[in-house]
């Protein structure tokens, strides 16, 4: 079997304690020096509802190639209305395609894929994913090792965490919006939604996992904009998700980019694509609607600021993806701030005051909302080799669960 080319990088474990994933340093692993001299190169893939992303990258987090295949490009139809065999057909697909463009023309130090759903990463399965063709657990990892093995061996190592995880660890890197800091929270606004919450630059689920599928666990009474009462039900979902019954929603089924379209910019003649140029172009209501979906995120951001206010993370809050990055872009309110992030901020502070959060610490928390200064190589980053903020691995034909970092 030919043995891939690596460096030498640190073996941790994946241990569960205080209801939390956290990672454990065991020992180097033994290398010769010319071993450690060989620069690693990761394989990294980004999915969404509707595209798979695959890049290479670098020790220092440079993303070298990148490319996109789009579900309705490659099979005619969404990611939902795919079978789970093309999903990972097209993952497969991808992750070679990144293997063939590693300089030098070695084999990756580890694959890792950030994914838009619930996933038991030490175990490299799928439990639901709204957005694509998986609503029961499944061993992801393991399909897609077995499409894959003929080209990279049974053993290099493969990791898959949440999105939003890959996220928040990507925009807490050196080249990310909060560099710097060591916690922060990133809101995913795009096909779908859901945020991630990072202490101490790892990925931080809460307690008892409550910090997971936000945009299901931010839950609402009423269904018009302007006027949902959110309110977080992680705690008690720890980490599975509710659908919402009627007369209900959720922070997804209002904010994220289908539904924005389809219930608040479609019947007035716009899409979550064009509004923010018919904005520009001088349309009233174009402006007003961009305001409105702002308004309608940061109510729902209070209600998951709320529960943890006393946290460091919930003052670095990044809104990722679509959405997030494109929706009001260049416009601004009289106060010559972002229009749509003032919108969020205005709202986010007056329902957190509303929630007995005092006036100063509510300022100081939603000034830190803000937009995303990093591209398509956000998740990438989060898959940088050695990278300490990503533990999560599945291996070989081991039934152990190993979390060596990739």
């Amino acid at each position: 079997m030919k043995v891939w080319k690596k460096l030498s990088i640190l073996v941790t474990a994946i241990v569960w304690g205080g209801g939390m994933y956290q990672a454990q340093a065991l020992s180097p692993s033994a290398a010769s020096p010319a071993e450690e001299s060989v620069p690693a190169f990761n394989v990294a893939i980004s999915m969404g509802g509707t595209k798979v992303a695959v890049s290479v990258v670098d020790e220092q987090g440079n993303v070298l190639f990148n490319d996109e295949a789009h579900y309705q490009d490659v099979y005619g139809k969404p990611g939902r209305d795919l079978t789970v065999d093309q999903v990972t057909d097209l993952v497969a697909g991808q992750i070679l395609k990144g293997v063939d463009h590693i300089p030098g023309g070695g084999g990756p130090g580890g694959i890792g894929i950030a994914f838009p759903g619930i996933v038991d990463s030490p175990n490299g399965i799928v439990k639901f994913a709204n957005n694509l063709p998986i609503k029961e657990p499944y061993p992801f990892i393991e399909a897609i090792r077995g499409k894959i093995s003929r080209r990279t061996g049974r053993q290099v190592k493969m990791g898959i965490i949440n999105d939003a995880s890959a996220a928040v660890i990507g925009e807490l890197s050196p080249k990310g919006t909060l560099a710097g800091k060591r916690s922060g929270i990133a809101v995913i606004l795009g096909t779908g939604v859901n945020a991630a919450a990072a202490k101490e630059r790892h990925p931080y689920y809460g307690g008892k996992g409550e910090i997971n599928e936000i945009g299901f666990n931010v839950f609402g009474d009423g269904t018009e904009y302007g006027r949902v009462g959110y309110r977080f039900i992680g705690f008690e979902m720890k980490g599975a998700i509710r659908m919402p019954e009627e007369g209900e929603t959720n922070f997804e089924f209002m904010c994220s980019g289908p539904n924005l379209t389809k219930k608040l910019f479609g019947p007035h003649g716009f899409d979550v694509q064009n509004v923010t140029e018919a904005a520009r172009q001088g349309n009233a209501k174009a402006r007003e609607l961009i305001e409105t979906a702002g308004r309608e995120v940061g109510s729902a951001l209070a209600a998951l600021i709320e529960p943890f206010v006393h946290e460091e993370f919930v003052k670095n809050i990044v809104l990722v993806s679509g959405v997030s990055e494109h929706l009001g872009l260049g416009l601004v309110n009289d106060l010559g701030e972002d229009l749509f992030i003032a919108a969020i901020r205005r709202q986010a502070r007056a329902e957190l005051a509303e929630r007995g959060i005092d006036s100063r610490t509510a300022a100081e928390i939603t000034s830190g909302i803000v937009r995303s200064r990093m591209g398509y190589e956000r998740e990438f980053t989060a898959f940088t080799p050695g990278h300490e903020g990503v533990h999560y691995a599945h291996n070989g034909d081991s039934k152990e669960e190993t979390g060596d970092s990739l």
